[in-house]
């Protein structure tokens, strides 16, 4: 009886493992809540503790989403003053619309461990 209880015991959980393991192969990340479809475009590509590009320059009231291409490991792209942090796994690409309403000059980095200290960080000017 109890051997049988096990059994039924650890189908059921082999069965939902199953199923929440299951779903989409889209690896774009992006929630409907936190994307404008309008507005301008700002692509970052997240590598091997490297940005691409190394150095963004926006006005002071622009609203743009930020698409981050995720390849390789996972990786962030944060600026902590302007409390921005969009984070992606492997080969993800994740989105999220941000308005840069705060003039002046950031780093933006990749603040899994060890990431920003391999270099991967780069300059936000918000002008």
């Amino acid at each position: 009886m109890h051997i049988r209880l096990y059994a039924g015991a650890l189908a059921v959980v082999c069965a939902s493992f199953v199923v929440t393991s299951c779903g989409s192969d889209s690896k774009d990340t992006t929630t409907a809540a936190s994307v404008d479809p309008n507005a301008p475009v700002l692509d970052v590509t997240a590598k091997s503790f490297s940005f691409d590009p190394k150095q963004i320059t926006v006005k002071s009231g622009d609203t743009k989403t930020l698409v981050l291409h995720v390849k390789d490991l996972s990786h962030d792209f944060t600026v902590k003053e302007l409390d921005i942090h969009v984070h992606g796994g492997v080969d993800d690409t994740v989105k999220q619309t941000l308005t840069f309403d705060k003039p002046g000059t950031y780093q933006y980095f990749c603040s899994i461990a060890g990431h920003r200290e391999a270099g991967m960080e780069g300059t936000l000017t918000v002008t």
